[in-house]
């Protein structure tokens, strides 16, 4: 994956100032003009962005994007109340993590942040022993011989899932 990536972002590299200097004979430019409003235009959002420009909610990127998402979470969730009207104990439980990944993002205040990251490490921790002990049952349960091995690794990569996602 790696390489492909890098095999697409030099094909990318050479292939642009190309395109721009087709772009500008068509248009009659000179083609330096057009190779540096290329490059102009490839590393302006990148400038843009590490000046902080447009930054609307506290933190970094990822914390806005993240606050984002759980709003959209939260908004589908209210249009499906309506349609699920049945599966509230779901839409409950769904609208709970959502507020509570809401309030452990990132802020510009480092002690609220700092105490945000205390509240995130605990749940963490409260997090793992819950999904150990699930790990500990199902592995005795396999090996009593009450579930098989392939039982037991479906149920560990849900259990992985949990982790990771407690992760993001």
């Amino acid at each position: 994956m790696a390489i492909g990536v890098l095999v697409g972002a030099l094909t990318i590299g050479s292939a642009l100032p190309c395109l721009f200097r087709a772009i500008g004979r068509s248009q009659g430019l000179d083609w330096r003009l057009t190779v540096a409003s290329a490059s102009v235009r490839l590393t302006l959002p990148f400038i843009v962005r590490r000046a902080g420009q447009g930054a609307a909610i506290d933190g970094d990127e990822g914390t806005r994007a993240r606050a984002v998402a759980y709003q959209a979470g939260l908004d589908e969730i209210a249009r499906g109340r309506a349609t699920w009207a049945d599966h509230e104990p779901l839409f409950d439980r769904l609208v709970s993590g959502l507020r509570d990944r809401t309030r452990h993002l990132a802020t510009s205040d480092p002690e609220e942040t700092a105490e945000r990251r205390q509240e995130r490490i605990e749940h963490e921790q409260i997090q793992r022993a819950v999904i150990a002990a699930q790990r500990a049952a199902v592995i005795e349960l396999r090996d009593r011989r009450e579930i098989n091995d392939q039982t037991l690794r479906s149920i560990e990569r849900e259990l992985d899932l949990e982790e990771i996602r407690m992760e993001a």
